[in-house]
């Protein structure tokens, strides 16, 4: 009769999902960026970034609405080189800015919106593994959301418009925010 082969003590892989949500904090930050643009247009695009002891990044991008839909998109890369880090990082105009104003936007937004009834984006449940926890340990840095002391909801599609509007009215009623459309020409 054979033997069983037996497995050595591999270690096992696992996924850049798995990897960010348990042990990305535990990465040394590397730095935060912000578009230059963010305080006037209300939308900010921010890069946290991870460094891993290969030199190699892993890092969150945070498309955050300041006036009405907080985390409105969000993705990751993971284990990444400098190169092709440095290469989305400078494919717009941005500064630094230090890892607590960059918590603070973020999850003050989230608050904002939710606050609204809207939610953050699906992907922030793997992204928020990037930030450090939101704790006290995070020092508050009060920052201004909405547009002239209202929410200001800024869509590009009639679906998007439907969605919000509903959910503004139902939450915070009715003429108590702002809207604007943005219509495509290839906009029914």
């Amino acid at each position: 009769m054979a033997k069983k082969k037996s497995k050595k003590n591999l270690p096992q892989k696992i996924s850049p999902q798995k990897y960010i949500m348990t042990k990305a904090r535990s990465l040394p930050l590397a730095e935060c960026v912000i578009n230059d643009d963010w305080e006037e247009s209300g939308l900010a695009n921010i890069i946290i970034s991870r460094q891993h002891k290969s030199g190699n990044y892993t890092f969150g991008v945070y498309l955050v609405d300041m006036y009405c839909l907080g985390v409105k998109d969000t993705f990751y890369n993971y284990n990444i080189s400098q190169n092709e880090y440095e290469t989305l990082k400078n494919s717009y105009p941005n500064k630094s800015i230090s890892y607590n104003e960059a918590h603070n936007i973020i999850f003050g937004a989230i608050a904002y919106a939710e606050d609204l009834g809207i939610a953050a984006h699906p992907d922030f449940n793997i992204t928020e593994y990037i930030l450090e926890e939101d704790s006290d340990n995070i020092p508050l840095i009060e920052y201004e959301f909405g547009k002239d002391g209202k929410p200001f909801l800024v869509v590009n599609s009639r679906k998007n418009e439907k969605k919000y509007i509903s959910i503004l009215n139902k939450n915070i009623g009715e003429g108590n925010f702002h809207f604007m459309l943005k219509v495509d020409d290839d906009d029914d």
